[in-house]
């Protein structure tokens, strides 16, 4: 016999799936510029692991140097670590969202040709870009996280 809180639970974890994946797919349209609050430290947790999946993948770069970075800032800021703020801001596991972007980073890798063509396309570029706004404004922004709990 199944429970029913497993299937709600399992039903429940496929939605925010699906928001996690709609909402980076959104974020790739919006301009950086205009983001605040919460959205915009959430696209820095999600850019900083597409970055560092980016890097391991196609410069074999093992170290998570964009989430070391974003993890020093909210520890530095807001007292709290970036796997914290996955779990009680945006509420799903960091392993949960990195695997998410890494399989979304490597499927758009194929898609380009490899790493070389990747590159050429201005992957890299774009996820340097995008890391170093959304650091900056993150580091300048008044707001604070207060978890629903």
């Amino acid at each position: 016999m199944v429970d029913g809180r497993l299937i709600v639970r399992g039903v429940l974890r496929g939605l925010l799936l699906i928001v996690s994946l709609q909402a980076t797919v959104m974020a790739a349209e919006t301009d950086l510029t205009t983001l605040e609050g919460q959205p915009l430290h959430e696209q820095l947790v999600r850019t900083a692991m597409a970055f560092d999946v980016f890097n391991q993948r196609c410069r074999g770069v093992s170290a998570s140097t964009q989430e070391s970075q974003v993890n020093r800032l909210f520890v530095e800021k807001y007292r709290m670590t970036l796997n914290n703020f996955v779990r009680e801001m945006m509420p799903m596991d960091a392993r949960q969202l990195e695997s998410e972007i890494q399989a979304r980073i490597n499927q758009r890798i194929f898609e380009l040709g490899g790493c070389q063509k990747a590159r050429a396309d201005g992957m890299e570029a774009r996820f340097k870009a995008d890391f170093r706004t959304l650091m900056e404004k993150a580091r300048q922004s008044p707001w604070y996280p207060i978890p629903s709990r």
